[in-house]
Parts: structure tokens; sequence; C-alpha cells
């Protein structure tokens, strides 16, 4: 999070914030075997009031194709309480390109 989404989970910590999987969606194109060297792409798919969509891909490394690919759905949750927050303006502006 800290290097591709410049906000550290450390910092939704301080603030009193964590997420929630509330989904995920895997589909398995290409099988991997023990020993591959892979890569993973995420990006911010979608923002709204309480949840942010995150995209993936996993590529085996040696020939860049998809292995797998899909979606999570996290909740940002008071980390006291565990109930769900609207994400402040701020981190939106943050996550956004």
């Amino acid at each position: 999070m800290k290097r591709c989404y410049k906000m550290p989970m450390e910092e939704f910590f301080d603030r009193g914030y964590s997420w929630a999987t509330k989904s995920a969606n895997f589909e398995f194109n290409r099988p991997l075997y023990l020993g591959d060297t892979i890569i993973v792409r995420t990006w911010v798919e979608e923002i709204k009031e309480k949840s942010v969509k995150v995209g993936f891909q996993i590529l085996k490394k040696e020939t860049e194709i998809i292995a797998a690919e899909g979606y999570f759905v996290y909740v940002l949750i008071n980390a006291k309480t565990g109930k769900s927050e609207i994400i402040p303006e701020e981190i939106i502006k943050r996550y956004s390109v």
C-alpha cells in the first residue's frame, strides 16, 4: 500500500481505521507451479461511499501471461467498533489517479 498507493496501512491504523474484505472474485486462467516467479498488478477500480473495489492480475513472470485475475471489495471500518465508516475525502483523493 505504501509503495503503490502512497498510504501505508499504519496510517489507517493511526487514524483508527482498518479494512475488512467484503467479497473476493478469482478467475484462474493458467496453472502456476511451485518455484514459479510471479508479478502481481493491482489497481483501484471503483470507490464507493464505504468500500473500494481493487482489481488484480497475477502473471507468470517468465511469459507475462495472466495466470489469475479478479477483484476484492474492501470496506473501511472503525478499528474499535468494527462498524463500517464513510471513506474520508482525503483518502479518496490519495487513491484516485
